[in-house]
Order: C-alpha cells, then structure tokens, then sequence
C-alpha cells in the first residue's frame, strides 16, 4: 500500500499522528517534498505537459504533444525527476 498524501500537516497543525503502519511506502504531493518513498509527477511537475485547460480553453505547452520541444520537453523533465527524485534508492 502507498500513501501520498500531505498527513505532516495533521501532526504539526493538529497534533494528531496518524497510524502509517498499514503503508509500506509513503509520500506527500506538496511541490517542496523531494526525495521521497512514493513521487508522482503532476501536470506540472514533469517536463513541459502540452494540455487545453478546460476550463479557460488556453493552451499550455502548445496544447498537443506535436507542437511542443520534444527535446525540451526531455531536458525539463531531467531536471524535474533530478529535483523531485534526488536520492537513488
């Protein structure tokens, strides 16, 4: 099981700790955590992610794979995972 979820809050603000035995890897999605147990890459956490917001119909990164940088794209994603996933384990 894996838990990725921002739980350090409950321990600093509320002084509640939370039961984490049930999880055997365990991470928070707060973009300043790095080199964690459990990383997922969010849309904007990995290279340049081409997407149409659609809630404002803008295009972000050219909106589609085929009008963005792919090399740009995978130099941004080096220095993303290098950030995000510092320590090899």
């Amino acid at each position: 099981w894996a838990w990725n979820a921002p739980s350090e809050f409950c321990l600093g603000k509320f002084n509640e700790p939370l039961d984490m035995s049930l999880f055997t890897l365990m991470g928070s999605p707060r973009i300043n955590v790095t080199g964690q147990g459990v990383t997922i890459f969010y849309v904007d956490r990995l290279g340049y992610y081409p997407y149409i917001d659609l809630t404002t119909g803008v295009t972000v990164h050219g909106g589609i794979p085929q009008k963005v940088s792919l090399q740009d794209h995978l130099d941004k994603s080096k220095q993303d995972i290098l950030f995000y996933m510092p320590v090899d384990n």
